[in-house]
């Protein structure tokens, strides 16, 4: 998920944003990428984060699906996987440049090296991290998880976040547990923890 109120303080040319933004008390700075296993739970906690800090939600699969004008499912089957790496690698940089953001990006954004750094390079990255189980229960049913598509779909996605899941947790800023939480509930917490003024 992205959120973010635009930086107004000048940069001391010796630190990067993201030290700079470390260094402040994030209820008054923050980009936020959100990274998270792709579930259906990002896209609505990313919804109701933007609407807790009254800026705009953006999908980061949608803006994939919607530029290469084909459903994710499609992009895998007709150009495959690294031609879908390929766009969403141009739309995360596209989204890095914007202002007044929230932005979900898809589970599998970490596995680039370079979006890592871009992420790093323009915000605090947030992972939303679920249990296999609470994955599992989201995912079952939902016949549009390309990578999913096999034999044994809940082994598929045990072998994806043993793989990813270290990758998730080093490179988050922030991790906030998702299980038996609905999304407003976790949209909450990152407000209240991030974002929210302190007295």
């Amino acid at each position: 998920i992205i959120s973010f109120p635009p930086i107004l303080t000048p940069l001391p040319k010796s630190i990067t944003v993201s030290s700079f933004l470390k260094s402040l008390d994030t209820s008054l700075y923050g980009f936020n990428i959100g990274i998270t296993f792709s579930t259906p739970g990002k896209t609505s906690s990313g919804c109701a984060l933007a609407k807790l800090l009254k800026v705009t939600f953006l999908d980061l699969d949608e803006q994939i699906a919607e530029q290469a004008g084909q459903s994710i499912n499609d992009i895998f089957k007709t150009k495959g996987k690294s031609h879908f790496r390929k766009i969403e690698t141009e739309l995360l940089d596209r989204a890095s440049k914007l202002t007044d953001h929230v932005v979900a990006t898809g589970g599998g954004i970490v596995l680039k090296p370079e979006n890592n750094a871009r992420m790093k390079e323009t915000g605090v990255i947030i992972y939303l991290k679920t249990s296999l189980n609470a994955l599992w229960e989201r995912v079952r049913r939902n016949k549009n998880r390309p990578l999913l598509a096999t034999a044994d779909p809940k082994k598929t996605l045990e072998e994806l976040l043993s793989k990813r899941g270290l990758l998730y947790e080093t490179t988050a800023d922030k991790i906030f547990l998702t299980d038996q939480k609905t999304p407003e509930a976790v949209a909450l917490e990152i407000y209240k923890t991030c974002f929210e003024k302190k007295s």
